[in-house]
């Protein structure tokens, strides 16, 4: 009688165990890289009091110490056209839309437009620096606009050669929003 042990059944009795292993090992090292977009979709999911189309106001927090209030930047979410996914990251483009403050202290209401919906995406920070962050996908309205940008709303401003957009959704920076109208607007 032989009693020495197959290499095979050593492998196949723990193959199964083997395997999960790895899958598990895998998931943890990619929640590990992408902690950062976990937990902004964590926090959206807990903190986030918007439905779709309710009324995004421009914050308070926009306005300076001389009681002017800065612009609010609109974005679109753009990516390499490269065949290669890792070459550039996808990321929110300032496309050179503004959604100015004064013209919210003329119409005497910081109302920006609706929500839509939220995005997880990158801030593009130099040439090759990423951060991410989240952004409200916004319908705008037309009023806080001037009339020569309203014409192209739907075309892409200033988007970098090899990029293209992902969608034809606006966005703005979820910090520069918020869910009731400021008492400032009114007061200027």
């Amino acid at each position: 009688m032989n009693n020495t042990q197959n290499p095979k059944s050593f492998f196949s009795k723990y193959k199964i165990a083997l395997i999960v292993s790895v899958i598990i090992l895998a998931l943890a090292a990619t929640a590990w890289v992408k902690k950062d977009i976990i937990y902004l979709h964590y926090a959206v999911a807990k903190n986030n009091e918007f439905k779709p189309g309710d009324t995004l106001y421009a914050s308070e927090y926009l306005f300076n110490r001389n009681k002017t209030i800065n612009d609010i930047i609109i974005y679109q979410s753009v990516s390499p056209k490269s065949f290669f996914p890792f070459s550039n990251k996808s990321y929110m483009a300032d496309v050179g839309l503004k959604i100015p403050g004064e013209k919210l202290l003329q119409r005497k209401t910081g109302k920006v437009g609706t929500y839509v919906g939220y995005k997880v995406g990158n801030l593009k920070i130099g040439d090759d620096h990423y951060i991410p962050f989240v952004y409200y996908i916004i319908k705008l309205d037309n009023s806080v606009l001037y009339k020569e940008h309203v014409i192209s709303l739907p075309e892409a401003y200033n988007i970098q050669n090899g990029y293209i957009k992902d969608d034809n959704y606006l966005y703005v920076d979820s910090f520069n929003i918020t869910d009731k109208d400021s008492k400032k607007f009114t007061k200027n």
